[in-house]
């Protein structure tokens, strides 16, 4: 009986792991993959059925080509997502995550930043400011100024400032340091973004696509305080919910 049970465990455990696969390409095709693009794939597999069922020689050739070259091409364009993706679905499982925080430096953290949101929301100063939690987010630390300094509110509120040279980007927050600032994101490619959401609030989206790290955005235009992780944006924070979310997030 026992042999029997134990019979039923590799296919149970083959249905398991492509279930993971699949859920993992299912996320990805969701956030990376405009509606047009998977519109052409579904045309794409609609041709190949149908000169496989009518038998079209020539169709079906050339099908066979694309078919072949498809992946290829996929890997291709979307080499950057898909290397972020096995980052991000790996991350706890094979790797160290390199950010971990205790209480007191949550607490530390977070009053931090509030504070210098606060700060930048009153004087109606734009700010981006990242939180590297455990995707490694080097590749974007390279394209800013190395800083490796103390965080405070007042050093935030400084770079951010109109006449600072430093003002134009990210700053990118690592082990409780202000690791970089003027650092460039990837935006996101989503298109059901409203259309008044800016260059600071696509990029905090695209940061959080493709890593779990968290970002604070403050708009110059309305003083709105906004918080994104995993590709959602909460906007127009108050400074309790924007403490709530940080406190649980971290």
């Amino acid at each position: 009986m026992l042999a029997g049970v134990l019979s039923y465990i590799p296919p149970l455990l083959d249905i398991f792991l492509v279930s993971v696969i699949f859920y993992f390409f299912l996320r990805f095709f969701r956030q990376y993959l405009s509606p047009r693009l998977l519109e052409g794939l579904f045309l794409f597999l609609l041709l190949f059925l149908l000169a496989v069922y009518l038998r079209l020689e020539t169709l079906g050739w050339l099908m066979e080509k694309l078919l072949f070259l498809g992946p290829l091409f996929f890997i291709v364009v979307f080499q950057p997502e898909l290397r972020r993706l096995v980052e991000k679905a790996t991350t706890g499982i094979l790797f160290t995550p390199s950010s971990r925080f205790s209480i007191e430096e949550k607490k530390r953290l977070s009053g931090i930043l509030v504070e210098a949101a606060d700060v930048l929301s009153e004087q109606r100063v734009g700010g981006l400011i990242v939180l590297e939690q455990g995707v490694n987010l080097q590749h974007l630390l390279e394209t800013g100024v190395a800083l490796n300094a103390d965080l405070t509110p007042e050093l935030l509120t400084t770079i951010f400032a109109p006449k600072s040279p430093l003002h134009d980007g990210a700053v990118i927050v690592r082990g409780g340091k202000a690791a970089a600032a003027a650092c460039t994101l990837p935006l996101s490619r989503r298109e059901d973004l409203a259309v008044s959401l800016g260059t600071r609030h696509r990029a905090a989206i695209g940061v959080t696509e493709i890593s779990d790290a968290i970002a604070i955005v403050v708009s110059e235009e309305s003083s709105a305080i906004s918080i994104a992780y995993d590709g959602k944006l909460l906007h127009n924070l108050s400074l309790a919910s924007l403490q709530a979310e940080l406190d649980t997030r971290l």
